[in-house]
């Protein structure tokens, strides 16, 4: 019976050949789709998994104060790991993260290195797997450093690392004592790893309470409840500060990657939980569309083999019979779609690794838990697509089927209708999601920052730091360097701040979260930043560089001063009396409200320089900056960047979804398109004869055409009314992380209407020309 269900199923196949291309193309489309997010979706939620203990591991927060709108970051002092260990019995194990960079010699040769620095039972609490060494041991003595399996290549060559000597520049020889697998899928950035003691030697106070500048992890016993831990850690610091108004809190290791919104969480690498759901909501569509094709043309044609139904029926097939024949005919197809969407992974899979910057590997073979996956996609699409026409074509009576009647809805074709309605829905929500992405991030590119990031060019370098006067005069020597300056951060990141609420005129006693940035001479200037009222800082005034500060309109507002000038105000190591006030500008990423800043001057201050350039020959420009930069720095690398390209950076995630959005969009709608191609050229196939009434009764082709259209026309606008407030309600929902945003405007649904209504008579309006043009003769000879 099998063998004869096969034989009938590759004979509708070859017989139908356009209705099976459109059929197998279509699912194996929306399949290569929905596998290609799936991968990513996947890979995307394997971050830090490998960790044995991930399960009773932790990251500690800290929410500063209760009375600046609960700021949370993702540092803590330095000492509370080992505090939190010796106090609390439900930590078994915990550890400081630090990072750092230095330059590492071996030899002759020398590198510039990130370095990690860690407790002692960091590798014991982490699953980072040990080529050479124990995990133990490895970090035991303060002069031993563990490094990753790239960085023993680097450094030795072929030799055996493990024993050999490194020495950190001006710090002494570290011995290498383990040798770790490259880390990949984790949130923590790991290459050369030392212990917490070495910090020492860059002058870190490792019983500072005062500063807020590390990550700190925790191990919980199994049995620990984390919510009671937290509860414990709460108000931990108020022993240690009387006046503390920090808050502590734990976050699960295995939530770091995908949620995490912290301010200066500058250390981790972090994923986007929302950026996942969407691509899965957009996979999760596309299938649908692809079934709906799928299920919808199956059913279309098997009208057409109502006759057969019926004399299978006289000749004593009995219906469960006919129910298999039917369903494993389209999963017959289905599987056949399966083949060609290997083909399609496999074609698309570089494309989707260089859109979403990553290594995805597609092996069904060599991988069960993917073959198998597909296997039941590809059989649950045969399912859904076979069950309808083979549960009513069986239930009906033979000489109901002989005479090409039915009894149920099918006839009619309701169903067919109420999916093209659906896979339309699916399709206008993605054209219309498409645009607002690409409007938000257009709205990113032409937001007024407040300041000109135009040929702004930045470096930051211990050894120019360390010459910076000698360094600005030289690049100045350039008549295309028009502007230098430095400070302590570049516009591209949260800037760090204190509590304040010592100003003059703060009768009520406020307190806020301030903001503070350290800058040297020039700094408005080179970056065009706009002064509200007052002045900026100047060589003309001595008193500047101990006394002076200038505040943003925000803290003005935050303050609620009328007049700031001349007011007195203090907080951390910034004190003085206001000198100006500086607008508004986002030295945040967009995705924030403008915070309140206070700038003091410091000519000293050189950590980020900023070197404003002409726009005329800018090659030469650069190779000049990099010339004068190697000059000055003869210890670390030197590498500049332009701060347009570093903002670019900031809004990486949101251009992965646009364009994400955008290429699945397109395919989207290629099949919906062939879908309703394929249901058109079925619809006017049975009309034919009523097409040859109508032209040979006066009907002009124009008629014809918009008589065939209309139908499908309906349906379309059905399914915008549907699309269109999901549509709005999500992409409300997800602009809601931005406090800089566009507006879903009329204009985007509008738009996206018009789309929808060209590619539907794009597609139907071929057919139906056609068939308008065709000899009336020949249609009334059809049937």
């Amino acid at each position: 019976m099998i063998k004869n269900h096969l034989k009938v199923a590759i004979r509708n196949l070859i017989k139908s050949k356009g209705f099976s291309f459109i059929n197998v193309t279509g699912l194996a489309i929306g399949m290569a789709c929905c596998v290609l997010i799936l991968l990513f979706v996947q890979d995307e939620f394997r971050y830090d998994k490998f960790h044995k203990n991930v399960d009773v591991l932790y990251r500690i927060t800290s929410q500063l104060g209760v009375g600046n709108d609960g700021l949370h970051v993702a540092l803590t002092q330095v000492p509370l790991a080992a505090a939190l260990q010796n106090d609390i019995p439900d930590i078994v194990a915990a550890s400081v993260f630090s990072e750092g960079g230095d330059i590492v010699k071996y030899g002759d040769d020398t590198f510039f290195e990130s370095l990690s620095f860690v407790a002692p039972e960091f590798f014991t609490m982490f699953s980072f797997a040990f080529l050479q060494g124990d995990p133990q041991t490895a970090l035991s003595d303060p002069n031993s450093i563990v490094i990753t399996e790239s960085a023993a290549k680097k450094f030795f060559g072929k030799k055996n690392g493990l024993g050999q000597t490194l020495e950190i520049k001006d710090k002494g020889a570290v011995t290498v004592t383990g040798i770790i697998k490259d880390v990949d899928h984790s949130h923590m950035r790991i290459n050369l790893v030392m212990q917490d003691q070495y910090l020492k030697k860059y002058n870190v106070d490792l019983e500072n309470w005062g500063t807020l500048n590390y990550s700190t992890y925790i191990m919980l016993t199994p049995e620990s409840d984390w919510r009671q831990v937290e509860e414990k850690i709460n108000g931990y610091l108020d022993a240690k500060e009387s006046d503390n108004e920090t808050i502590l809190h734990l976050q699960p290791l295995k939530d770091i990657y995908l949620h995490s919104d912290y301010a200066y969480d500058i250390r981790t690498i972090t994923g986007d939980a929302q950026m996942v759901y969407i691509l899965f909501i957009i996979a999760v569509f596309i299938l649908v569309i692809a079934c709906i094709n799928f299920m919808n043309l199956a059913t279309a044609r098997s009208e057409k083999r109502i006759r057969e139904s019926g004399l299978r029926k006289v000749f004593g097939a009995k219906r469960v019979q006919l129910v298999l024949q039917f369903i494993g005919e389209a999963i017959f197809l289905a599987l056949t779609a399966l083949l060609l969407t290997i083909l399609l992974v496999e074609l698309a899979l570089p494309v989707c690794n260089n859109l979403f910057q990553k290594e995805l590997s597609f092996e069904p073979l060599s991988n069960p838990n993917i073959a198998f996956g597909l296997l039941m996609l590809s059989i649950l699409a045969g399912l859904l697509a076979g069950s309808y026409p083979a549960l009513v074509f069986s239930a009906s009576q033979p000489l109901a089927a002989l005479q090409r009647t039915l009894s149920g809805g099918i006839g009619s074709g309701r169903l067919r209708k109420a999916l093209v309605v659906g896979q339309f829905a699916c399709s206008i929500m993605l054209i219309i999601s498409t645009m607002v992405v690409y409007q938000q991030l257009r709205h990113f590119q032409d937001s007024a920052l407040g300041y000109n990031k135009e040929n702004l060019v930045v470096i930051r370098n211990r050894d120019i730091s360390n010459n910076f006067d000698a360094y600005k005069n030289q690049l100045l020597t350039n008549p295309n360097v028009l502007m230098v300056t430095a400070s302590s951060n570049v516009p591209t990141w949260s800037w760090p701040g204190s509590s304040i609420s010592d100003w003059e005129g703060n009768d009520s006693e406020k307190e806020f979260m301030m903001n503070s940035l350290t800058v040297n001479y020039d700094y408005f200037e080179t970056y065009g930043i706009k002064i509200a009222t007052g002045r900026e800082f100047s060589r003309d005034f001595p008193a500047d560089s101990s006394g002076a500060l200038i505040i943003n309109e925000e803290a003005v507002k935050q303050m609620g001063l009328e007049d700031p000038l001349s007011k007195q105000m203090a907080m951390s190591n910034y004190e003085g009396n206001i000198i100006g006030v500086v607008k508004n500008f986002h030295f945040d990423n967009l995705r924030n409200d403008v915070k309140p800043l206070v700038i003091k001057l410091d000519e000293g201050q050189a950590d980020y320089a900023a070197i404003r350039i002409a726009t005329t020959d800018i090659d030469a420009t650069m190779d000049f900056l990099q010339e004068t930069g190697e000059a000055f720095a003869t210890n670390y690398p030197v590498s500049y960047r332009f701060l347009d390209e570093a903002l670019e950076n900031l809004y990486r995630l949101e251009r992965t979804i646009g364009k994400a959005t955008l290429y699945f969009s397109v395919l989207a709608i290629i099949v919906a398109s062939l879908g309703l191609f394929g249901l058109a050229s079925f619809s006017i196939e049975r009309r034919t004869r009523e097409i040859g009434v109508r032209k040979v009764l006066g009907a002009s082709v124009p008629n014809i055409v918009i008589l065939l259209s209309r139908e499908f026309t309906r349906l379309v606008v059905i399914s915008f009314f549907i699309a269109a407030p999901i549509a709005y309600l999500g992409l409300e929902t997800w602009l809601q992380r931005f406090a800089s945003r566009t507006e879903v405007g009329t204009d985007v649904f509008i738009l996206a209407g018009i789309i929808t209504l060209f590619i539907t008579y794009l597609t139907v309006g071929y057919q139906s020309i056609k068939a308008a043009l065709a000899n009336p003769a020949e249609a009334l000879r059809s049937e």
